[in-house]
């Protein structure tokens, strides 16, 4: 099998729990959210109640996978919808979780009620886009929430690995939130490996819980305190998700 991530299916099933991040983001009609792509499985769930969700993935088999789902959803195949019929490249490392209870939680979570037929009816709601969440994050405006699964964790591993020098967690957070308005929300699965990462790369001891801590936050946000624990009790696993809020703007956090 290619392993090259830029060739090669890496995400079939989401090991994180749907119900945490619509929960954790608190989704609302009006709500115009920018998610990670990954398996898709996400994005869909957040369709449900958003206005418009832009999902977005680096790894073009990625988009191509959430387009076949889409086709499924729109032929009412939801059985196609939910099986999966691939492997990627990453699905047999999920961790404490299995890729078969990853699966079943997964596709029990859809087949609640008329789910997936809401979510069908909305499909025109939903956009794909082949990128770096990143970069998009600081071209794109018009979106109030992010979603961005362990996307810091995976790019400040990834540099420290090709011997980069380390970036503050709080630069990274403050650049991918620069053109949310205030009020606007980010999730994060890794907060507690976020803030670990801090801890270790500022020269601080360890701590025994890192979960409702704000170290890595830049000014302009803060944790949402009740969104985080309502999110944690939801996932109870391997993550230890976190919601982000932004008090401010850049311009004004920097002139203070």
């Amino acid at each position: 099998m290619n392993r090259n991530p830029a060739n090669s299916l890496e995400h079939t099933v989401s090991n994180e729990c749907i119900g945490s991040i619509v929960t954790g983001l608190s989704v609302d009609p009006s709500d115009v959210i920018l998610a990670i792509g990954g398996s898709g499985d996400a994005a869909f769930a957040l369709l449900e109640g958003a206005s418009r969700v832009i999902t977005v993935d680096y790894n073009s088999q990625q988009i191509d996978y959430i387009s076949e789902r889409m086709r499924s959803l729109r032929d009412s195949d939801f059985d196609g919808f939910l099986r999966v019929s691939k492997e990627g490249t990453k699905d047999a490392n999920l961790g404490e979780r299995s890729f078969e209870k990853s699966l079943e939680r997964r596709n029990r979570y859809f087949r609640q009620g008329k789910r997936l037929e809401k979510i069908r009816g909305r499909l025109g709601n939903l956009e794909l886009v082949k990128g770096d969440i990143f970069q998009v994050t600081r071209d794109r405006t018009g979106f109030n929430k992010l979603y961005l699964s362990n996307a810091i964790g995976h790019r400040l591993n990834h540099d420290s690995r090709k011997g980069e020098q380390y970036t503050e967690t709080s630069k990274v957070v403050s650049q991918v939130s620069q053109n949310l308005p205030p009020h606007g929300l980010v999730y994060v699965s890794d907060h507690e490996e976020l803030t670990s990462l801090f801890r270790f790369w500022s020269g601080l001891p360890k701590l025994s819980s890192l979960a409702l801590r704000e170290d890595i936050l830049p000014p302009e946000l803060k944790l949402e305190r009740e969104l985080t624990s309502r999110a944690q009790k939801e996932d109870r696993g391997i993550w230890v998700p976190a919601v982000y809020i932004k008090i401010q703007s850049q311009t004004a956090s920097t002139s203070q």
